[in-house]
């Protein structure tokens, strides 16, 4: 089975006022095609939030402060999961 992976996990585009939500832009891809993964589901641990990625392996998620460790998971792959801090400190995370 492949493994996938994150490129550019998140790139944080937009931030309200005092600790509130931010928008989070991430994309799923395959590690060793770098193509994006459509349907892939992403999970917030501990939480019932989650979403899933577009045609173009994209999805976005409005975030609070704080730490999350979201789970990835597709069909024909190995499901994954990573730990983010919010907000990171030059607004991408490279992994």
């Amino acid at each position: 089975m492949k493994l996938f992976c994150f490129l550019s996990i998140m790139m944080i585009t937009t931030s309200s006022l005092f600790g509130q939500a931010i928008e989070c832009l991430s994309e799923v891809t395959d590690e060793s095609t770098r193509e994006g993964i459509p349907g892939a589901a992403i999970r917030i641990a501990n939480t019932q939030r989650g979403t899933s990625t577009n045609a173009k392996g994209r999805f976005r998620m409005m975030l609070a402060e704080g730490q999350y460790c979201l789970y990835v998971s597709s069909l024909g792959y190995r499901s994954d999961s990573v730990h983010v801090s919010v907000p990171l400190e030059n607004g991408t995370l490279n992994l």
